[in-house]
């Protein structure tokens, strides 16, 4: 199956399975960073390649395409408005894999994930009613999603039912969580949490809240704040709320302090996502006659336009190469699954395939 593989990619200090206990599987996470993400190169059995070092396995992410849909199905253009692509019909909320390579989205029956170019598509098998704001999360191992009101989870390879993913102390029947979106480095889910519900949907005051796996602890991070984005290195977020009547983007620090407005004027700014350098922010923009999807620079001094018509754009990764050491039952087999999806870098949102050989790249 063309499908990531997350958590196949191993040093020699981590254990050769990810699975087991969200602690455990946190501490994998914060040795390796985005290691499982950044794609290895095919061993043959047998072959031991070099360790990345954390921080380089862990480093900024270039821009990629920006993922949207239209209102009948998911478009990829480039930052600059060109190359515009569709991805089929009857899919909306795209949301990029950490790697760039996959997209999982809402097909309004229930969720399903493709590659980044379309090809490979299928639909998680559990997932089927009503949800919503799907995102990667664990280092794409699982997807999370809001259902109801209720945050949920199941493996991103559909081989586990959903379920939720805070306990009913931490989401009592009078909130409404939804928009959960992944900080990779440490396993953090940012959500917003609403005080009333409507329909299938929340509504009422909204507020970002953070929960910790590791210690099954749930903070508040910002009041007066909905739609939670956070940057690729984990230290910022973006967020939406209300001024005046219109809703504005404004950004802050991942604990939520030094919270500074980044839009203005008449037009409702929602749905930011950060570009992966960290130094632009994708959004729409509504105002009485368009609603555009607009690029942002983080100081808020200059938006241009990308797409008209879009809505929940979403900001492709692009990591370049590294070699690790690969742990599995079989070595050649977990190798080549990691290293399914290799990319080439910018400028190019195309992934190429590598295999190696002893000493060699081919």
């Amino acid at each position: 199956m063309e499908h990531l593989f997350p958590g196949l990619v191993r040093t020699a200090r981590v254990a050769p399975s990810f699975s087991g206990s969200v602690g455990a599987q946190l501490n994998i996470l914060r040795r390796r960073g985005l290691a499982a993400l950044t794609t290895a190169v095919a061993l043959t059995a047998g072959t031991t390649a070099l360790a990345v070092p954390a921080a380089s396995a862990a480093s900024t992410p270039s821009d990629g395409l920006i993922a949207m849909d239209n209102g009948n199905g998911i478009l990829t253009v480039q930052p600059d408005g060109g190359g515009l692509r569709s991805l089929g019909g009857g899919l909306r909320q795209p949301a990029w894999s950490p790697d760039g390579s996959r997209l999982v989205s809402d097909d309004v029956t229930g969720l399903s994930t493709q590659r980044y170019d379309g090809t490979g598509s299928y639909a998680l098998p559990s997932a089927t009613g009503a949800f919503q704001d799907p995102a990667y999360w664990y280092a794409a191992q699982d997807v999370v999603f809001s259902s109801a009101g209720r945050l949920m989870a199941q493996r991103s390879d559909g081989t586990t039912t959903a379920w939720q993913v805070l306990s009913a102390a931490h989401e009592p029947s009078g909130v409404c969580d939804d928009h959960p979106a992944a900080e990779y480095r440490h396993g953090y889910l940012y959500f917003a949490r609403h005080t009333g519900r409507s329909g299938n949907g929340c509504a009422g005051a909204s507020a970002i809240w953070k929960y910790d796996p590791a210690t099954r602890a749930v903070t508040k991070v910002a009041d007066n704040a909905d739609q939670p984005a956070v940057s690729s290195d984990g230290g910022k977020l973006a967020f939406v709320r209300t001024v005046a009547g219109h809703r504005q983007v404004f950004t802050a620090r991942a604990d939520g302090s030094g919270a500074r407005r980044l839009t203005t004027g008449d037009t409702d700014h929602t749905d930011p996502d950060w570009a992966p350098t960290g130094t632009r922010l994708v959004m729409e923009a509504t105002s009485a006659t368009t609603h555009d999807v607009v690029i942002t620079d983080a100081a808020g001094t200059t938006t241009t336009t990308v797409y008209g018509n879009g809505y929940h754009p979403k900001w492709q990764p692009l990591r370049t190469d590294h070699v690790m050491r690969v742990w599995g039952n079989n070595a050649s087999a977990t190798a080549i699954a990691g290293s399914r999806f290799n990319w080439a870098g910018p400028p190019s949102a195309t992934p190429r395939r590598v295999c190696c050989r002893p000493r060699r790249r081919c």
